[in-house]
């Protein structure tokens, strides 16, 4: 007979192979049991995979677009490249945060639809989602200081390309800007990798 994931997992533990217990355990988290009942006639039963799939989903465009926008704001400081091609890459990364912006305000609540469907709730109960949720607030914070920060990046291209007051200060603060920018988006990242690991091994917390 055919082992569930649950049942390989719960072996998998305790014959003391962490690794594969782990590796079971991502199986774990993103199976679709109501597939193995697609013949059951009912749409509902659906419902908590289609959730599942649009969270994983809204995880990789938000961190991938966001990686994007980071390789793009680094390559804003090549003076190889002509201002005009940079002042088209910042502008770039404009759209692209947005996507990234929109990503972020839907995975919430997709992802507490996720988590009552699932049965973690309340989730102020549950200390691997209360977690995720402090981070979510990390990277709140942490945008805020990038929207900050970087509000006046292609108002600065825009001027180098125009050939507008001293070019050699207008590149030191385009600098400036992108380099003290970047700790903060890795902050980003580093948090958004940390909030998938928790998912992952949430059985652990």
């Amino acid at each position: 007979m055919q082992q569930s994931a649950a049942e390989i997992g719960n072996l998998l533990d305790a014959d003391g192979f962490p690794m594969l217990a782990y590796a079971s355990n991502c199986y774990r988290l993103i199976s679709f049991p109501s597939f193995k009942n697609r013949n059951s006639g009912r749409a509902m039963d659906w419902l908590p995979d289609i959730v599942l799939l649009i969270h994983v989903f809204l995880a990789i465009v938000w961190l991938g677009c966001d990686l994007v926008v980071f390789s793009l704001s680094l390559s804003l400081l090549n003076r190889e490249l002509p201002a005009v091609v940079r002042a088209d890459r910042a502008h770039i990364a404009e759209v692209i945060d947005k996507y990234v912006l929109i990503a972020y305000i839907l995975t919430i609540p997709v992802g507490a639809l996720l988590a009552y469907q699932r049965g973690f709730w309340p989730i102020t109960a549950i200390p691997w989602l209360m977690l995720k949720l402090a981070l979510f607030g990390v990277i709140i914070l942490l945008a805020i200081a990038i929207l900050t920060g970087a509000s006046g990046t292609t108002t600065t291209l825009t001027q180098i390309v125009a050939g507008e007051d001293d070019t050699e200060a207008l590149e030191a603060k385009l600098r400036k800007g992108v380099i003290g920018m970047a700790p903060v988006a890795l902050g980003i990242h580093f948090s958004i990798v940390a909030i998938i690991f928790i998912a992952i091994t949430r059985s652990h917390w």
